[in-house]
Formats: C-alpha cells, structure tokens, sequence
C-alpha cells in the first residue's frame, strides 16, 4: 500500500495554492480508496458522532489530505491519535517530510503532530531530523514515552536532565522498552543515591546526639560506662564534620555522662570490698569442705577466726555506706553456711570409729552411724565424712551374715512351691506329685515362726492335686464321646467328599491326640465304624476320579497313535507344509483339553507326545528357516532402495516386493513378527522419507509466506500481552518490509493482517499505559479515604485517638513502587499533617484549604465549560484573568484527559476543608468529574 503514495504529492508537503490543485493532490488518493459508493461510505464513518465508527475509518484511511485535518480538529483525543499515526505511515522518507516537520514543529497547534511523526515514522532520518527540533524536557519526554522505536526513544532520553521528567518518563516506558527504563532508573538512582548520602549523615550525627542526650538523662545501669564510651568513640570516628550547633549539645550532654561515671567508680570500690569479704567465706567453706578427717581438730579453729575477721569487717564497711539489702543477705546466707558445716565438723570428730567385736550390737551399732549420717544428708559430702558410708557398709554385711543361713532353705522352699503349681496348671499330675512328697520333707526341716505358713500352703496345693487325679480318670471320656458324635454326624453335614475325607482325617489326628485310657478303649469300636460309614460316599468319589483319569490316558493314547499314523502315511516328497503345521497346532490344542493332575501316571504318555511332535517339528525346521531366509531377502532388497534415491520408482518396486511379502510361505510366528516389524519399518522409512521430500518441496515455494503468517501472529501475540520490547518489534517490521513479494492469492490478505496486527499493538500499548494509570488512582483513592478517617478524629483528645490511628496507619501501604513520586509525596504529607494535629491536638487551617479546594472545583468546571455555582462566579472570573494577564491559556501540547487526570489526583491529595463545606464541596467535584466520564 506504501507504493501507491511514493509518487504523490501528499498533503503538507507545500502550502495549497488554490482550491484546483488541492483537489488535483487529492485525485490520487481518492482513486486508491475505491470506487464512489466506498468512499461516501468512509465520509459517512468519518462524520459519524460515536468515537468509536470514526476510529475504524480513520485506521481504513490512506489519503493523506483527508487524515490532515483530522490530526488537529477532530474532537476527541483518540481520534486525533489514530490519525496522526495513519497520517505519519504514509510520509516518505524524502526532504519534503523534513520541511514539512520542521513547519509543523513552530505551530503551537501542530506541535503534538510533529511529535507524533517523530515517534512514529518508519523512517530512521524523519525521526532523527524531528528529535533535533525540540528542546523542551516534557516535549523531550512525550516522544521518549510515545515513540515506537527504541533509537528514538534513547536519544530523547538522552537529552532530558529535569528529575520529574526522567522519573515520568521511567514509569510510563519501563513496560515498553526495558534496556531505555535501565538506562533512566540508572541516572535517578545516582541522584537519590546522593540526596541519601546526605540524609543519612544528618540522620547518623542526630542520632549520636540524641541517644548521648537521652544517656546524659537517664539513671546509672550495668552498661551505663560502656554505652558512654561507645558513643564518644563513634563521633570521634565519623567521617565527617557535624554543624556547630550539634557538636554544642553532644558536648554538653557527654559532660553530664562523664560526671555520672566517676561518681559510679567511687561507690563501685564498696562494692568490690564486699564482694572480697563474700570470696573469703566461700573459700573457707571449700576448704573446710575438701578437709580430710584427721585434718579437721586444725580446720575448726581455723574456720572459727575466720567467722569472726569477717564479721567484723562487714560492721566496718557498713558504717562508711550502707550495703544493698541484696549484698547483706548474700553475707548472712554464706555465713550460716560456714556455720553449720563447722558444726557437723565438730560432730564428725566427736564421733569414734564403731567397733568389731564379736559381742557387738550389730542392729545398734548401725543405728548410731546412719544418725550421723542423716544429719550430713541435706549438705555436700565434705571429705572428713568420706569414711562413713564404709563403716555403715561394714555394720550392714555382719548383720547380714546373721540372717543369710535361714534365708537359703526359705528359698529352696519357695522354688519348689512354684514348681508344684506349674506342674498342676499343666495338669500335668505326675511331675506334681514327686514335687509335693520333696516339699513334705524339707518343711519338716524348717525351723522359725513361718513353718506353719508353709504347711498350711503345702495342704492346699495337695488338694489342687487329689482334683487332678480325679480329673485324670473322667475328663477325656467326654471328649472322646464327642469325637464319636462329631465322626457320626459327618454324613449328614452335606460336605463335598474331598472336604469330608479331610475331616475325617482330622478327628482322627484329634482321637490318637488324647492319649490311651481305659475310656478310648472302651469307645474306639463305635468311633471305627462311624468313621467307616462316613467314607463311603469319599471311596465312590476317589473311584469316580481314577475312572476319569483313565479316560483321559485312554484318549491321549489314541492322539499319539493318531499322529503316528499320520507321519506313516504323509507323501513327505510333497507334502502341505501348511497342513502338517495346522496338524501339530491341533494336537497340541487337544492334549492340552485332556490334562491329567496325576503326572506320574501320565508321563510315559507325555514322552510318547513329545516324540511325535519332536519328529513333526524336525520336518517343519528347514520350511521353516528357508522361508525365514527368503523374507531376510526381501528385507535386505527394501532396505537396499532406501538406501538410494526415493522417487517415485522407488515407491513401486517397495510395493511389489510388499506383494510378494504377502504370498510368502509359513513360519513360526514369533520370528515371523520380528520380521514382519523390521520389513514394515524398512518400507515405513522409505514412505516417509518420499513424504517428507514432497513437503518439504512444497514448504520451500511457500517460506516466505509462511514466514510473513508468522510474523503477523507473534505480532498479534504481542499486542495481547501486557509488555511490549520496542527493539523486537521494530525488528519484525523490518524483516516483514524485506521478503520477497508474495504470490498474488496471498499478498492482499497478508499485508491486510500486518496493518490490523500493528495497530492491535497500538492499541495494547495504550491499554496497559491505561491500566497502569487507573491502578495507581485506585490506590490514591483507597488512601485518601485513610486520609478522611483520620481528618473526622480532629478536636479529639490525642491520648483516646492514639489506638486508631495506630490501627489506620497500619492499613496504610506504601503502594506500587511504580507510582509517581510526586502523587504519593503529596498524599504521604496530607496523612502526615493530620497525624500531628492529631498528636498535637491541633486543628488543620480549615480556612486556607477550603479556598484550595474551591480553587480546584472552578478549574475543573472551566476545563469542562460546566457552569460554576452563584457564590463562586466571581472568583471563577477573577482567576481566568489572572491566567490570560499570566499567558497561561490552555496548552494544546497537553491532552483534556491528562488535565483531568492531574486535577482528579490534585483533590485527593488536598489537605481537609472546613467539616461543614467539606460534603458540598466533594459532591461538586465528583459530580463535574462524572460529567466528564460518561461523555
């Protein structure tokens, strides 16, 4: 479609002279746009009220005369974009655009045109001429923003020093083009980086004063010196010189500290004489302590002066300062401990060694040392007792002695006892009584006040014993009639005869289990002939069963002499291989159906059979591996064509030798399935190789269209994502421009589909630029509403108000770090000022911010011609004025939506006005604002 303008004389390129010739330049493009009925249709589009209809017939525009006007007049924003772009890809890359630009550039009313075709032209000189003409930082940074080429938006870029600007700039390409928004993140961070530095030592040298301040004030602790020292040294060490008002108060605060310390150091010299004389008593208490027992007459008196020295001292310390209640009962509580070891020292010393003579009261003896034992049991071991538990210890083995000869036979006794009633649990009656006639022996030995116990347990184990007897001589009589029952009741139970011939057996192991008594002799006559009757119906079954297996050996007998018979009588000169097979497949099938369980008598048989076969199969083996050979042939024959060209011949002889494949002779199947795959898979290749050539000879006459599909759909892919790489982009458009021409059926579609995918791209820049926006007013909004909770707490008292506005502020968010700096500033310093109103208990200038707010209403309804309420006409007339006396009209560089969106943002972040305008006054904006959005 570019062709068609190349030679034109396109609208701009010089002024019109007359109205002839400007129809004469429009001829051209009026030709290309079809006949008269298509254009009347795209004049009726293009006159059409609704955004949207003039939209799609600007983007079906190509004459350059009509898309003009529309650039600069046409009433909406969108509109007049879309035509700029239109307009701004059919300018040819020729030094008449370059004038054209230049023009277009010094008119304030085609300004944003010319901004439009220096970020928009496909051609490299028409963008780099245009981005010469503008110095402006905003202008600068309007085409870095809207540009869609990467070279264009870093040499903008490049040119812009204001910080507002580059950081608008960032956040408006850092989802378009993200090696530029490096570039600019770059820049503004060294200049934070610098403002931070900066900060930070103001914040370090305050902080230093503030906590030596905070310090100086506060009452001594442990790490008072060291916190002292610490601070000193860290103003000595900082790398800068603070402000002389700071090294004032950090020295006067320092003074205050260092007062404070020496102070401490005086009462600290008490405190280590005291903490001496508490050492003192603990090292007596250790000593006396690791005193061995012929040491202690000389330890005591030792111990004795030192209790008194230091009690002495104590009083004498105590009269220059008056110790800590805790320091004086650390001094009582040792004291007392020294004490009392001193006394059980002296008791230990007192005591002597106890005696071993024989007329020793052994039981005494052992009371008296555990006595003295007892009174160390709640202290430490001191060495002087070491002995004691050896003397207790010696007291304990000779009283022991005493007891250990009566105690033996007391054992032996015991054992036997659970011996005997083992042996009755058991019931086991003869073990039991052996055991009892030795227990009657040995209790008649025993001597002391528990024989009588003994006896009169051994009376009651003898009559567990007489029950035993008795239950010998008549327990297994009812078991045994049971089994007689249980035999009698067998033919009766409906079991399957092998089932009942288990069961039989079973009783029978049971019956033998209970041991010979007079009453198994007595009962095995009727439990002989129970059994008997009950394996009638199993001997008719095992004779049913051995008539069936003969059968079975009979018919495999006459198979055998079948095959026999057969081999006798085959013509194996000629013989039909296919039927021998088809014969040894059969025989297999019905020996199988003839299975006799009973391998032993059916093994001479099976040997027979496997003779027979073995012979069948010796004849198949040659047919067998000559036929396997003749398809190895055929295989090799089908592997030897794909080795050379694949045509079309090619393709024919595979096929016959598949023919002859098909009349080829028997096999066994396993092989004949690994020859048959490795065959199909020869063939396979060859077919699909062959296919493979055919497409491949079809892709390469239609590369370049396929290439040209592809490039259209990653286009359109692009466009519905939420990032856009301007470098890829460019990069596709100019790979699309460089193929070959297209063949006739698909050129008018393709290039059709690349103009609708690039402004499918368009339209998903301006979309995510769109997104972008609403989310960051979305949260503008959601903090001005914080905003407005905290302003209705104003006039409360700050201690009641403290837990709300703990609870508001930690709603609060910081926000998406890719908001403006400028909005979320304000905002922060809105929430700011009504925090410390309300820590203050102040009250906001009411007065002062009603009047910004009313300001805000006028401006807005002037940007929308809306009328302005009676009390505030006056002030509406006085400010537009004050603006045409200031130059201050309207830009036409600066869209109505932008304003509106700047002055929406304005009113949130606006400082509170007086509580009762503040509804009418929200009402009146918001209601303009509405206005505005449903047009």
């Amino acid at each position: 479609m570019l062709e068609k303008f190349r030679g034109m004389k396109w609208a701009g390129s010089k002024p019109p002279a007359t109205a002839d010739k400007t129809a004469e330049s429009a001829a051209p493009a009026t030709a290309s746009q079809g006949d008269a009925t298509d254009q009347a249709a795209l004049e009726k589009a293009l006159a059409n009220p609704a955004e949207k209809i003039r939209l799609q017939a600007v983007l079906q525009l190509e004459d350059l005369t009509r898309l003009l006007p529309l650039c600069t007049d046409d009433s909406s924003e969108k509109v007049r974009l879309a035509a700029a772009r239109q307009y701004t890809r059919f300018l040819p890359d020729e030094q008449d655009t370059l004038d054209l630009l230049n023009r277009y550039s010094s008119d304030a009313g085609t300004r944003e045109l010319a901004k439009t075709i220096t970020g928009y032209s496909p051609h490299n000189r028409v963008r780099e001429h245009g981005a010469t003409l503008f110095s402006a930082q905003a202008d600068l940074a309007d085409i870095a923003i809207n540009t869609r080429f990467h070279d264009t938006r870093s040499e903008a870029i490049a040119r812009i020093d204001s910080i507002a600007e580059m950081d608008r700039c960032w956040r408006q390409i850092k989802s378009k083009d993200k090696i530029a928004a490096r570039d600019l993140k770059t820049r503004l961070d060294a200049h934070h980086a610098e403002a931070k530095q900066a900060q930070d030592r103001t914040e370090a040298c305050e902080k230093l004063v503030e906590s030596m301040q905070a310090l100086s004030g506060s009452v001594w602790s442990p790490h008072y010196a060291n916190t002292h020292a610490q601070l000193h040294q860290r103003w000595s060490a900082l790398d800068f010189t603070p402000d002389e008002q700071s090294q004032r108060r950090f020295t006067e605060a320092e003074q205050i500290a260092r007062a404070k310390v020496e102070e401490n150091a005086a009462q600290q010299h008490l405190h280590d004489a005291r903490e001496r004389l508490l050492t003192t008593l603990e090292q007596a208490h250790d000593s006396l302590t690791a005193c061995e027992t012929e040491q202690l007459p000389a330890a005591i008196e030792s111990t004795q002066t030192c209790l008194s020295q230091t009690d002495e001292q104590w009083r004498q310390l105590a009269s220059t300062a008056a110790p800590a209640d805790t320091d004086t009962q650390r001094f009582q509580q040792r004291h007392r401990a020294l004490s009392k070891l001193q006394e059980l020292a002296k008791t230990i010393n007192r005591t002597s060694n106890p005696s071993a003579d024989a007329d020793t009261d052994w039981s005494k003896q052992l009371k008296a040392l555990e006595a003295v034992q007892q009174q160390l049991a709640n202290t430490t071991t001191p060495a002087f007792a070491g002995n004691l538990p050896a003397m207790i210890s010696t007291a304990r083995q000779a009283l022991e002695k005493q007891r250990q000869g009566n105690n033996e036979l007391r054992q032996s006794i015991a054992k036997q006892f659970g011996a005997l009633q083992g042996a009755i649990r058991a019931k086991r009656w003869g073990p039991a009584k052996s055991i009892y006639e030795r227990l009657e022996r040995k209790i008649a030995r025993l001597e002391g006040r528990d024989k009588p116990s003994q006896l009169e347990k051994l009376e009651r184990l003898g009559t567990e014993l007489k029950e035993l007897g008795d239950w010998k001589v008549f327990a297994s009589q009812p078991k045994l009639e049971a089994l007689c029952e249980q035999m009698e009741a067998l033919p009766a139970a409906g079991l399957s005869p092998r089932d009942q011939a288990d069961r039989i057996k079973d009783l029978q192991t049971q019956w033998k289990s209970m041991g010979a008594s007079p009453a198994q002799q007595a009962l095995w006559p009727r439990f002989k002939q129970a059994a008997d009757t009950a394996y009638e119906p199993c001997k008719k079954y095992f004779a049913a069963r051995r008539e069936e297996k003969q059968s079975k050996l009979d018919q495999r007998a006459e198979i055998c002499d079948m095959l026999e018979q057969y081999i006798e009588s085959c013509d194996w000169d000629n013989p039909d291989w296919r039927l021998v097979e088809k014969t040894v497949r059969t025989a297999r099938t019905e020996w199988r159906n003839r299975r006799v369980f009973d391998r032993k008598a059916s093994k001479p048989l099976d040997e027979r059979f496997d003779a027979l076969i073995k012979s069948l199969n010796d004849k198949l083996d040659p047919v067998y591996e000559a036929n396997a050979t003749e398809k190895s042939e055929l295989i090799a024959k089908v592997k030897q064509l794909g080795e050379g060209e694949i045509n079309q011949h090619c393709i024919n002889q595979v096929k016959r030798l598949q023919s002859v494949w098909k009349t080829g002779g028997i096999m066994r199947r396993k092989t004949d399935q690994a020859l048959w795959k490795e065959f199909n898979a020869a063939c396979g290749e060859i077919f699909n190789t062959h296919r493979a050539h055919q497409r491949e000879q079809y892709k390469s006459s239609v590369e370049h269209v396929t290439r040209a599909r592809a490039i259209i759909d990653e286009l359109k892919t692009i466009a519905k994502g939420s990032t856009f790489d301007e470098k890829h982009l460019q990069k596709l458009q100019d790979e699309f421009q460089q193929l070959p021409e297209f063949p006739e059926r698909d050129a008018r579609y393709l290039k059709r589909d690349y103009s609708r995918a690039l402004n499918d791209v368009d339209k998903g820049r301006e979309n995510a630029s769109d997104n972008s926006r609403r989310a960051e007013q979305d949260r503008l909004r959601h903090k001005a509403q914080l905003c407005e909770q905290l302003e209705a707490m104003a006039g409360g008292t700050p201690a009641d108000l403290e837990s709300d506005i703990t609870t508001i502020l930690d709603e609060w968010q910081e926000g998406d770090k890719t908001d403006q700096a400028e909005w979320r500033k304000a905002m922060n310093l809105r929430r700011d000022s009504i925090v410390l109103h309300l820590q203050n208990g102040t009250l906001p200038d009411y007065e002062k911010n009603t009047a910004d707010r009313r300001m805000l209403c006028i401006e807005l309804e002037i940007l929308l011609d809306r009328e302005t309420p009676a009390e505030d006409r006056n002030l509406r007339r006085q400010h537009q004025l004050e603006k045409l006396q200031d130059g201050l009209t309207s830009s036409a560089t600066v869209s109505k939506q932008a304003l509106l969106e700047d002055l929406s943002n304005q009113w949130l972040c606006a400082f509170p006005a007086d509580p009762a305008l503040r509804d009418s006054l929200n009402s009146r904006f918001n209601e303009t604002l509405g206005s505005a959005r449903k047009r």
